[in-house]
């Protein structure tokens, strides 16, 4: 009896396969307790998990400036420190003589993910720039300073660099974020486009014969990582410029027909694409050239802003522009006209400037963006 009792017990929660082989299987109260618990352990592991990334995310969310003062905040506005620029330095937040705005302090994740560190520009009484990047807790972890030299046929540009535009890149699957950052020389043409890491160290460069004025930073069709979309001048072309860069690959230095203009001693250019704004009739009777000054995204596509003609003596009077709608990849969508155009040609209709008419046969008679290098995929 003893044996066949334990044949019983053991023959419960078995069923037979078609062999005749015992198949296990768990009694219902059991298999409930058993999938209960597997529920409160996957639920205690997401759970562990957002309590973690709540207490890895540290370092500032936000900042302001009062007098020399950087303050950052966190996320319920409380102070987590003040930096005060060294003796003879200042926080670089001011706009130039256009009302360019200086590129303003940003926060990134340069440490690692959830660690919040802050990175800006500095400017010194005898206007040199540089750049540097503030931990979590406030303590300076590297300054960073452009170092070349820019040498054209006829002349060579050593410095001193202003630091122009500056954004993050957002990192890629086991990589860390890194900063994109925009020098111009402090008086003429050049301009230096670099890609630090998260220790503020240079991994490529790429030299232009012009000015950038804005800098945006989004992936391009063909490419699975963020591109930099930069808009300026061209100054060889004396044109308005959009110019997009891969920041793995860059290298090198714009190639000009303006041969004057040409950055010698650098590797060929390695582009992703560049096109030259049209220059509208206003622009050519009134200006020197006209400017590409500001990129923004809708939804996929890139408008960027171009303008024509501006009257500095009376800032309060919109500029003539001229809206781009562009794909990632540069082609042309729509062409739209800012206010200020028609405000422009009413001021200067008349037999000596411009028709009445003069407005819409620009628009229509004007050609496309000038492909300089076209779309290179990836």
């Amino acid at each position: 009896m003893p044996v066949e009792l334990d044949a019983w017990l053991c023959g419960q929660g078995q069923e037979l396969r078609p062999s005749g082989r015992p198949v296990p299987r768990w009694p219902g109260p059991v298999w409930t307790l058993v999938t209960g618990l597997c529920a409160l352990a996957l639920f205690a592991v997401v759970v562990a998990g957002a309590v973690l990334r709540k207490v890895h995310q540290t370092g500032p969310v936000a900042w302001q400036i009062k007098g020399r003062d950087l303050i950052t905040t966190d996320a319920k506005e409380r102070v987590l420190w003040r930096y005060v620029p060294p003796d003879g330095w200042s926080i670089w937040n001011q706009p130039d003589s256009r009302g360019w705005q200086s590129p303003l302090p940003v926060i990134s994740e340069l440490p690692g993910p959830g660690i919040h560190s802050l990175v800006f520009g500095e400017v010194s009484s005898q206007h040199l720039h540089r750049l540097r990047c503030v931990g979590p807790d406030g303590r300076l972890l590297w300054t960073h300073v452009p170092e070349g030299v820019a040498r054209v046929p006829e002349q060579a540009y050593e410095g001193p660099w202003y630091l122009r535009q500056l954004a993050v890149i957002p990192a890629l699957p086991g990589e860390r974020q890194k900063i994109a950052v925009v020098w111009q020389h402090a008086t003429h043409f050049p301009s230096l486009v670099q890609v630090l890491d998260h220790r503020g160290r240079l991994e490529r460069q790429y030299w232009h014969s012009g000015h950038f004025l804005a800098l945006h930073v989004q992936p391009g069709p063909g490419f699975g990582r963020p591109l930099l979309y930069l808009a300026g001048i061209a100054n060889g072309y004396r044109q308005g410029l959009l110019l997009v860069l891969d920041p793995q690959r860059m290298t090198g230095a714009s190639r000009e027909e303006n041969t004057r203009l040409q950055i010698l001693d650098q590797d060929e250019p390695v582009e992703v694409a560049r096109i030259l704004f049209p220059r509208t009739r206003l622009n050519q009777a009134l200006a020197p050239f006209n400017s590409a000054v500001r990129i923004q995204q809708r939804n996929d596509d890139l408008a960027v802003e171009v303008e024509e003609l501006s009257d500095l003596s009376q800032p309060h009077l919109r500029a003539a522009t001229l809206f781009y709608l562009l794909t990632p990849d540069l082609r042309l969508k729509s062409l739209d006209i800012g206010d200020g155009v028609p405000y422009f040609y009413r001021r200067l209709d008349g037999p000596d400037r411009f028709s009445p008419d003069a407005l819409a046969q620009e628009i229509t008679s004007l050609p496309p963006p000038r492909v300089l290098t076209p779309w290179q995929g990836d």
